[in-house]
């Protein structure tokens, strides 16, 4: 599982983002979206091999910064996931940085809240259809940035929808 980024170099809001990472990434989070639809998430996470694994790509792909400030976007946009309504629409137009700025509030939050024993942040973010939303878009990310023949994502460009 080679990645980019580790505990001794973790990415940071400027960091590089390698679509190759983002794939492993978005892997791991259709193996646990698929146990969420299959078993629900109302079990303990630290047995969890799939999850677990998701967890450590969250960090090593470059989706959690270590100089993003995460509680003050939590209090604010970061609801947005949690929300049945507006998360859906939110993540299928949502750009990398606003993707990151997501996953590394649910990654804090969830480190933070129940320390690997329970899925916490990811449970309400699966629940709202925001989770599957936001994979759903970075898959689509990704595959625009290799039809453009790009190894990482361009360093503060958008990529435009086609409506």
């Amino acid at each position: 599982m080679k990645t980019h980024y580790t505990d001794s170099k973790p990415a940071t809001t400027e960091s590089k983002i390698y679509v190759a990472d983002v794939r492993k990434l978005v892997h791991a989070a259709k193996r646990v979206l698929n146990n969420f639809d299959r078993r629900g998430t109302d079990v303990d996470s630290s047995s969890d091999e799939d999850f677990s694994r998701f967890v450590k790509l969250l960090y090593s792909s470059g989706m959690v910064m270590k100089d993003f400030d995460g509680p003050l976007f939590d209090k604010g946009p970061g609801q947005l996931i949690r929300n049945s309504v507006s998360a859906p629409v939110t993540m299928s137009r949502a750009n990398l940085l606003t993707i990151r700025m997501f996953l590394h509030t649910l990654a804090r939050g969830h480190r933070a809240t129940d320390m690997g024993s329970g899925y916490s942040y990811f449970d309400e973010a699966y629940k709202s259809g925001g989770l599957k939303a936001l994979f759903d878009r970075l898959e689509w990310l990704c595959e625009v940035v290799e039809t453009n023949g790009s190894a990482t994502f361009s360093d503060g460009a958008e990529i435009q929808d086609d409506d």
